[in-house]
């Protein structure tokens, strides 16, 4: 009789500690769907390196909610860890059902308020754990997610959990607790793997977190069909204000700042916050692909393009033979050129600059600035070259750039209509809509194209860098002038 008391005394204090004690939500893990296992999106910190998938996110604990992602339309799928209560506010203690018990627990998914979801009553683990559970229509109890297409950024998704030991008995469910966590919804599924040109799919959270709330509310139309254009437009309304912030960061991120050079790819850019264009057009090209468009790629343009180098063409180089022997006449023995190989690299000249229709030589300088040089190409004779600079086009965080390159990274992007239309990242241009076509982009962005040269000037010994212009924009806007590789 006495072994019997305590056993029924054992049981009792089991019961009590299973429902009087109660429970309390511990951690919220998210996990991929049932069906389509590449609807879960690991965020990446922007500091972490590439990792591949894992099969479960974590999305809470208590006082931390933190941000998940999935494809639109699928249906998310969640798991939890309860505890047991403690009187040390600053412990935990771990939670084991005893055998003979049974509890289940249960959610209700609110979003603004709002009842979206529910996640069915289910038996708890022996350690207390609720197993991944799809989210269901809270009326029907089908398996249900998000609207397809449409791209969102929900800032609070608070489950109201329960539990109890009689699930028959509506009356018997008690509170245990709330988790909350953020959502960031892409349109489509993402495109993995190398793109060429710019970097294989980052899923950093910066790059997530800017393309969700840019292209908010957008990518589906009144039918439920995926309205692509529309992503690609919006997420680069992000670009045009020139001032795009790391995710935490009050700074404007920068184009050719000090650290530019330091940077190699989209990890560097947001380290650095700076960047040239490749990264710039890599960071747009990556949250494109990240919501599943598989029609851009970065494309590099050049004055021109001969054995996978940016070089003068031959028609280019005689010209700049005969204006070198021209201008510089004695001195021009003293000019060299940057080679690239047997060839001469070639360079093109972002807006804006001085140029005029009667000069081929220019310093890069500010017009207005007296410094020039004098080159004395004849015996008694003298020819100067002067300064060309002016404020050109502002770029993203820096009002007047670097302007002179041997070529510039932008994104084409083949539209629903078979178009091919383009966005220069860096300078965020066009400042509404797209570049219609590779000239158009040309004719707002170009200045003039030639090569830079090197002039060393005797008895000085000081070598001075000047700008060949052979083509002038203004001269020829109808016809294209760069050539576009991608």
């Amino acid at each position: 009789m006495k072994k019997i008391g305590l056993a029924l005394a054992f049981s009792i204090c089991c019961i009590g500690y299973s429902i009087g004690q109660g429970l309390t939500i511990n951690e919220l893990y998210y996990h991929a769907p049932e069906i389509q296992s590449s609807g879960i999106i690991r965020i990446k910190t922007d500091k972490a390196p590439h990792s591949p998938q894992e099969c479960n996110v974590k999305a809470w604990i208590p006082g931390f909610p933190f941000r998940v992602s999935y494809v639109s339309g699928t249906v998310p799928r969640v798991s939890a860890k309860f505890k047991k209560p403690t009187s040390n506010e600053n412990s935990e203690e771990g939670c084991e059902i005893p055998d003979n018990n049974t509890l289940y627990a249960r959610g209700e998914v609110y979003i603004n308020n709002i009842l979206r979801f529910k996640l069915p009553s289910k038996v708890l683990t022996a350690s207390c754990e609720y197993l991944p559970t799809n989210f269901q229509d809270p009326n029907t109890g089908a398996d249900a997610g998000f609207e397809k297409y449409l791209v969102q950024y929900i800032p609070e998704i608070k489950i109201k959990w329960k539990y109890t030991s009689n699930p028959q008995d509506e009356n018997s469910w008690m509170d245990a607790g709330e988790s909350i966590n953020r959502m960031y919804l892409v349109h489509q599924t993402p495109i993995t793997g190398s793109p060429g040109k710019g970097e294989e799919t980052s899923f950093y959270l910066t790059s997530i977190d800017i393309s969700c709330n840019s292209a908010l509310g957008k990518g589906r139309n009144g039918s439920g069909n995926p309205v692509p254009d529309e992503v690609a437009s919006t997420i680069y309304d992000a670009f045009r204000g020139r001032c795009v912030k790391k995710f935490g960061s009050n700074n404007c991120m920068m184009y050719w700042g000090p650290n530019a050079p330091n940077c190699l790819d989209i990890s560097d850019l947001l380290l650095f916050e700076d960047a040239s264009c490749d990264e710039w057009a890599s960071f747009y090209n990556d949250m494109l692909r990240i919501h599943g468009l598989t029609s851009s790629v970065v494309v590099v343009v050049y004055q021109d393009y001969q054995d996978n180098r940016g070089v003068l063409n031959s028609v280019s180089e005689i010209f700049l033979n005969l204006d070198v022997e021209l201008f510089f006449g004695d001195e021009a023995p003293k000019v060299s050129y940057n080679m690239l190989g047997n060839k001469i690299q070639s360079a093109i000249y972002v807006k804006n600059w001085m140029f005029n229709s009667s000069d081929r030589f220019y310093r890069d300088l500010d017009f207005e600035d007296p410094s020039t040089i004098t080159v004395p190409y004849a015996p008694g004779m003298t020819a100067s070259i002067h300064g060309a600079e002016i404020d050109g086009l502002p770029a993203q965080g820096i009002t007047n750039p670097h302007s002179i390159f041997t070529n510039h990274a932008i994104v084409s992007y083949h539209n629903s209509s078979g178009q091919t239309e383009y966005y220069d990242p860096s300078y965020g241009t066009p400042v509404s809509g797209s570049y219609a076509n590779a000239n158009a982009w040309e004719s707002a962005s170009m200045a003039g194209y030639g090569t830079v040269i090197k002039y060393k000037k005797i008895p000085v010994q000081e070598e001075y860098e000047v700008m060949w212009v052979f083509e002038r924009e203004a001269d020829n806007q109808t016809t294209q002038q760069t050539t576009f590789h991608d």
